[in-house]
């Protein structure tokens, strides 16, 4: 429903801006437009790892490798991005969660 949600959502932006509609979309890059098919097993994924490690694990899990994929994307310049250099203190946040996940796991 929430993925439908979000298609609904953007049908109308699309509709009401006017500027190009469905002739633009040829323009965009073929990663944005394959974006959306990630959802589905990334969804599956978090429902199934809910059901067995249980909700707080899931979540701290998704944001862990969620932060360490951003650490990636920035340093190596990825999807248009300035290249970055992480600095030690982001390095030791990613440390302190992974220990908050390893105590919570216990």
């Amino acid at each position: 429903m929430t993925q439908f949600a979000g298609f609904a959502l953007s049908l109308a932006i699309l509709a009401l801006r006017g500027d190009g509609g469905w002739r633009s979309l040829k323009r965009a890059k073929p990663l944005y437009l394959t974006g959306g098919a990630f959802a589905a097993p990334i969804i599956y994924c978090n429902v199934t790892a809910m059901h067995r490690i249980g909700a707080a694990l899931t979540i701290a899990s998704v944001l862990i490798s969620q932060l360490c994929l951003t650490f990636v994307v920035e340093k190596r310049g990825w999807l248009g991005l300035e290249k970055r250099r992480t600095n030690p203190a982001e390095w030791a946040g990613i440390a302190l969660m992974i220990a908050g996940v390893a105590i919570l796991r216990g």
